[in-house]
C-alpha cells in the first residue's frame, strides 16, 4: 500500500508538505503552485489512496454518517435512504444503516456510533422515549444529529419532514370541490396526535371545520405499520368495514397512507363497490405500488428524496439550528377519486 512517506519520497518533499496538500488542510504554511501540483501528480502516479481509518484515528471523526431506522424495508425509508446516500457520495461521505426495532433503541446503538468515529447521526421515526433518554448523551459526544419525521422533536433538535398538514388539507379541498360532503378519514392506530398519522388526521379534522363540514368528521383507526399480506383482518380491515357499514356511508374515504387506502380499495372490491363511481379513495406518500394500483390512487406525494438530501447536508454543513425544517409535498390526482354517485 502507497503511504503519504512513498510519496514524499518521490516528489522530493516533506510528509508534512503532502499532507497538507491530499488533505486540503487549512494551514498558514504556504506551498507553491509548482509544488502542489507535482505532490499531486506524483500521488496520481503511484496511484496513492487516502487511509480513512488512519484519518479518523487522528482527527476522531470519520467521513461516515449514521442512519438509524426501523423497518428499513418500507419504501418510504429505502427513498428517504437512497436520497440521503446521493448526498453523501456528492459529498465523498459514506452511510451506515444502523437499525432498530419498534420499541428498541438503546446505548449501545450509540456506542457503535462512537466506535465508528461517526461524523453526524440521522434518526428515521426514532421512537419517542428512546430518544428522551439517549439525547444528552448525543450531545455529550459532540457527533451532530438530525430527526427525521418526528412528530415530537426535542425543541433544540433540527427535525425534517414533509408537510403533512398542507398535503392532507388539499386532499379534504379536492374532495370537496368534486362535490364530496361525507367525507371519513382512516389512520393509525390510536390516533395519537404526536404519530405522523395524528399530524394528519389533525390536518383533516381543520381542513373539513374550514369548509364548514365539521359535523360530517367520521375517523377510525387501523394499523399503521401492518403487513399488506394481512388485508383481509385486523384493525385496518375492521375499521374499513365500520366505516363502509355506515349509514349514511362516506361517499369518500381519505387515508392516512397508501398502504390504508389500497385496503380500503380491495375490501371495497370484495363487497362490489366500485372505486371511483362509488366510493372515493385517498392515499397519502405517493409509495410506487399507487400508480400501478387499479384505480390508480390520488395521493399526496412526499419529497422523500429531498428530504435525505436535506438531512446529510446539515449534518455536513451545520447551519443556525432551527426546531423543525418542513418540506412541501403535493397532491397528486389520479383515478382513485370522482364525483359522489347522485344517490
Amino acid at each position: 500500500m502507497i503511504t503519504i512517506s512513498d510519496v514524499a519520497a518521490k516528489a522530493g518533499v516533506s510528509r508534512a508538505t503532502v499532507s497538507y496538500v491530499l488533505n486540503e488542510k487549512n494551514t498558514s504554511v504556504k506551498i507553491s503552485a509548482p509544488t502542489r501540483n507535482r505532490v499531486l501528480e506524483t500521488a496520481s502516479e503511484l496511484g496513492y489512496r487516502r487511509n480513512e481509518l488512519a484519518r479518523a484515528m487522528i482527527t476522531g471523526k470519520s467521513r461516515m454518517l449514521g442512519f438509524w431506522v426501523m423497518q428499513s424495508n418500507r419504501e418510504p425509508v429505502v427513498r428517504v435512504l437512497a436520497g440521503a446516500m446521493k448526498e453523501a457520495d456528492e459529498n465523498d461521505y459514506f452511510i451506515k444503516m444502523l437499525g432498530f426495532d419498534n420499541d428498541t433503541l438503546d446505548s449501545r446503538t450509540l456506542e457503535r456510533c462512537i466506535e465508528w468515529r461517526l461524523a453526524g447521526i440521522i434518526a428515521f421515526h426514532a421512537p419517542e422515549e428512546s430518544m428522551r433518554h439517549l439525547l444528552p448523551q448525543i450531545k455529550e459526544t459532540g457527533i451532530p444529529f438530525v430527526m427525521v419525521d418526528s412528530q415530537h422533536p426535542p425543541t433544540d433538535c433540527l427535525n425534517i419532514e414533509a408537510d403533512h398538514a398542507s398535503g392532507m388539507t388539499a386532499i379534504v379541498e379536492h374532495l370537496v370541490a368534486q362535490g364530496h360532503r361525507r367525507i371519513a378519514f382512516l389512520g393509525g392506530r390510536n390516533g395519537n396526535e404526536d404519530s405522523i398519522s395524528g399530524a394528519r388526521e389533525k390536518a383533516y379534522r381543520n381542513a373539513m371545520e374550514r369548509v364548514g363540514l365539521h359535523r360530517e368528521c367520521q375517523v377510525e383507526y387501523g394499523d399503521w405499520r401492518a403487513e399488506f399480506s394481512q388485508w383481509e383482518s385486523g384493525t385496518t380491515a375492521a375499521a374499513t368495514h365500520r366505516l363502509l357499514n355506515a349509514t349514511p356511508r362516506p361517499t369518500a374515504i381519505a387515508c392516512a397512507s397508501d398502504h390504508i387506502a389500497m385496503i380500503v380499495m380491495r375490501l371495497a372490491a370484495e363487497r362490489g363497490l366500485q372505486v371511483p363511481q362509488q366510493l372515493s379513495v385517498t392515499g397519502f406518500d405517493d409509495v410506487t405500488a399507487a400508480t400501478l394500483y387499479n384505480p390508480p390512487l390520488t395521493t399526496v406525494a412526499q419529497p422523500f428524496e429531498e428530504i435525505g438530501r436535506s438531512a446529510v447536508r446539515h449534518l455536513i454543513s451545520p447551519s443556525s439550528q432551527q426546531p423543525s425544517q418542513v418540506l412541501p409535498a403535493h397532491l397528486v390526482v389520479r383515478g382513485s377519486t370522482l364525483k359522489p354517485p347522485s344517490k
